[in-house]
């Protein structure tokens, strides 16, 4: 049966003025009973043992999964750039000390990993950790936050062993005691493979922090996992509540803990099922309320096509109980339609990444006629008028009097006026695109 799972989904903060992840993380499938759940746990994808870098080594710059990232990160150490010496009026310079002591360079530090869980940039945030790194162990190498600088760095590249064992120490080092993301993280680490232990950890995290809702959504995973389903809808009902519609991760991690309840039910099993409809409805229209504040973004369009997909699977449940549900197939109908809608776009998007990251690139910027008006025509697809009239107008100067060009531009005119267009700029657009109809899914009625 198909499980509600979406590879790659980041916890998007719906309320952010921007499109930045609340917490930057892998969604990873976490098996349950046979089924998976969709998980914010930072899980390392490959545990094999690798060489101890030892006491003194320097943390790699941290990578990501490439379904998370697009693009690899270099785990090359970054070099400081020189710094003139204000202590002599010479031509030499030395190198700029990262921090002034190392408290201030553990505080920076925590503060690098921050930004990298908030979406920050990955390679700038690891090569400013690097260096915090290398002072500490240059100036109190004894410091217990080197074992937990080097151990996140060591989960954020994948190598996960190293990574847990130097968290575990750092566990029971005075300040680690009192740091609830170290619990967390080692929580995050088990989850996957030893529930009983990743319970334990989370608990720790939460006798520090109980107001924190990323302890309970690991918590509720690891006690479903274990068959505490009653408490695990608790821990993720709850997690949701303290998150206050801050990011759709917590709807969908409850919705998921629902639907794979009621699937084990037999009775109260379509009324589960309904409660997880409407929170994965809720859901839908968080993301489709950014998709009209910041425009048919990538990234945004695909965690809309993954709740919808959710949905699908909540309203195929439901049909297969409920065969004569009219209102059901109506609702899987409208879903299905919203959902082609969103992968157009989608395509729409990577045909224009394929000609503004490949094609311009390779023909210094000498596009043929014909390949900038198929170019334009994906502009005005996903949306981004403004650049499509600049495409077209450009085409009519090298060759004046181009007449597909100049009809788009009639009709670019005629749908958009310029002055009203461009008052707003390209992919911030107040209104929802077609992917994102207005109306949120309807509910299937109860039989």
């Amino acid at each position: 049966m198909l499980a509600l799972v979406s590879a790659g989904l980041a916890c998007t903060a719906v309320t952010a003025a921007t499109q930045t992840a609340t917490r930057r993380c892998t969604m990873s499938a976490v098996a349950i009973g046979g089924e998976s759940v969709r998980s914010v746990a930072i899980v390392p994808q490959d545990d094999k043992p690798k060489t101890n870098p030892g006491a003194e080594a320097a943390p790699q710059a941290p990578s990501q999964p490439e379904r998370a990232r697009p693009e690899q990160e270099s785990s090359e150490a970054v070099k400081q750039a020189p710094a003139e010496s204000t202590q002599q009026e010479s031509s030499e310079s030395t190198e700029q000390a990262p921090a002034a002591s190392p408290q201030e360079a553990v505080g920076l530090a925590r503060e690098a990993f921050e930004r990298i869980d908030n979406g920050g940039d990955l390679q700038k945030e690891a090569a400013h950790i690097n260096r915090l790194f290398k002072y500490l162990l240059e100036n109190d190498k004894t410091n217990p936050w080197v074992l937990y600088i080097r151990g996140r760095s060591a989960m954020l590249s994948n190598r996960g062993v190293e990574g847990m064992r130097d968290l575990e120490e750092f566990s029971l080092t005075d300040p680690g005691k009192s740091d609830w993301k170290t619990f967390r993280l080692l929580g995050d680490a088990h989850v996957r493979e030893y529930p009983r232990l990743a319970a334990a950890r989370y608990r720790q995290a939460l006798a520090l922090n109980d107001r924190e809702p990323s302890i309970l959504l690991g918590l509720s995973q690891a006690s479903f996992k274990l068959g505490e389903r009653a408490e695990a809808l608790a821990m993720a009902e709850k997690a949701m509540e303290l998150d206050a519609g801050r990011s759709v991760g917590y709807l969908d991690n409850y919705a998921a803990l629902i639907r794979l309840d009621a699937l084990q039910r037999t009775e109260g099993r379509a009324e589960q099922l309904r409660k997880a409809t409407l929170i994965v409805d809720k859901a839908i229209t968080m993301v489709q309320d950014v998709v009209k504040k910041h425009g048919p973004n990538p990234g945004i369009l695909r965690l809309l096509a993954n709740e919808y997909e959710s949905a699908l699977i909540l309203l195929r449940d439901i049909l297969q109980d409920q065969p004569e549900n009219v209102s059901a197939y109506q609702a899987a109908a409208d879903v299905s339609f919203s959902l082609a809608e969103v992968r157009r776009q989608l395509q729409l998007h990577d045909a224009l990444a394929l000609i503004e990251l490949q094609a311009m690139k390779r023909l210094e910027g000498k596009v043929p006629a014909d390949l900038a008006m198929s170019y334009a025509r994906l502009l005005v697809g996903v949306g981004r008028l403004a650049d499509a009239r600049t495409v077209y107008t450009k085409i009519i100067e090298g060759e004046p009097g181009h007449a597909g060009a100049m009809e788009a531009l009639r009709r670019l005119d005629a749908e958009a006026p310029a002055s009203t267009e461009d008052a707003t700029p390209p992919g911030a657009d107040a209104k929802a695109p077609p992917s994102a109809p207005d109306k949120p899914v309807p509910k299937p009625e109860q039989s």
